[in-house]
């Protein structure tokens, strides 16, 4: 099972492009932004693809929402790990774009450190991924 964190290095990338007119690459729309800041932490739906030539909408949850998510679909979270965490300092759509220059090098770096740090709580915590490894309940 896995979930988008909200507030991660991507979602932040997000909010940034969504007020500079897209530069970046991201579909995220300045309304979306404005939703994603008016409650921190709730769940906000937003238009989630790398490039704006899709229509691709998530749900983000809240924190505190993810839980309850998990055990209403009647899962135990059995283990907790993050990834793209520390990758996530260069924007995906530059991953995307640059392999295999200098950015796609980077990033093929970053994302190792990832798969080492992932279960680590800061990192973990503020990763663009959390996946859970949950079993069916009894």
């Amino acid at each position: 099972m896995q979930f988008g964190a909200k507030w991660c290095l991507d979602s932040l990338w997000a909010l940034l492009d969504s007020h500079t007119g897209g530069h970046i690459g991201y579909a995220l729309t300045k309304e979306e932004a404005r939703s994603f800041f008016r409650g921190c932490h709730r769940d906000v739906s937003v238009t989630w693809e790398v490039t704006p030539k899709g229509n691709f909408n998530v749900h983000l949850l809240g924190v505190g929402n993810v839980r309850a998510a998990v055990t209403s679909a009647g899962f135990d979270i059995v283990d907790t790990y993050g990834a793209f965490s520390i990758s996530g300092l260069i924007p995906l759509p530059l991953q995307q774009r640059s392999q295999p220059g200098l950015f796609g090098r980077l990033a093929a770096v970053l994302i190792r450190c990832d798969r080492m740090l992932g279960r680590l709580y800061p990192f973990r915590a503020f990763a663009g991924n959390v996946f859970f490894v949950c079993r069916k309940h009894r």
